[in-house]
């Protein structure tokens, strides 16, 4: 996961080595665990994976068998491969929305009894998920997802550069919805908003029952 040997933004904090938050308001006596029907996915740009405040590492934590894997433009992951020409899975790329991009809408059933969805969510900046998707030919086969909401992002701790753009976690959010798993849904954000803030109140050195 995180990479100690790299310096990130509060790095001088003494973090927990699991939650990456400070140890004072550590989070993993919170972690849940939610259940899906569906296989989750982070591809993460090499600039992500270091940063305590990716939100992408709540999907990891909170959701079992979840996957994650390090983009690289000339050496595509090989299990990452073989899980999308794997016949048992339905792969999906998921996209933040681009102007004249077809849209799935709230009805579009992703549940294939023949084969498990697998949602694969680009990670980074959108400039960097961008970079990924237009640079990933083994992607550009995929069906793909373009989330398209006009609901604002809740996540404070970083923002987007455009109304309307979420956090990795909000994107899960937000697809799960779509799939119909509502349960898994709400459980995740409620994670989401647990961890913003047990992450605020390690920031400013408080336990999180003085905030």
């Amino acid at each position: 996961m995180i990479n100690e040997k790299k310096r990130f933004r509060g790095f001088k904090s003494k973090r927990c080595p699991e939650c990456y938050i400070s140890q004072i308001a550590c989070i993993c006596g919170n972690t849940p665990v939610i259940e899906t029907k569906a296989a989750l996915c982070l591809l993460f740009h090499e600039y992500e994976i270091n940063k305590p405040t990716n939100t992408g590492w709540l999907i990891l934590r909170g959701i079992p068998g979840s996957k994650y894997f390090i983009w690289k433009r000339t050496e595509p992951d090989i299990e990452l491969l073989n899980i999308i020409n794997n016949p048992l899975y339905q792969p999906y790329i998921v996209f933040p929305i681009e102007k004249e991009e077809p849209v799935y809408s709230k009805n579009q059933s992703f549940v294939d009894d023949n084969k498990k969805p697998f949602f694969i969510i680009l990670d980074g900046t959108w400039n960097q998920a961008r970079k990924i998707y237009r640079k990933s030919p083994y992607l550009a086969k995929l069906p793909a997802i373009f989330l398209n909401t006009k609901k604002n992002s809740e996540y404070t701790l970083r923002s987007g550069t455009e109304p309307g753009q979420l956090c990795t976690v909000e994107v899960a959010i937000e697809l799960l919805k779509l799939s119909n798993e509502n349960e898994a849904s709400l459980k995740l954000y409620e994670y989401f908003k647990d961890f913003s803030k047990h992450y605020y109140a390690g920031k400013h050195q408080k336990p999180v029952y003085n905030l």
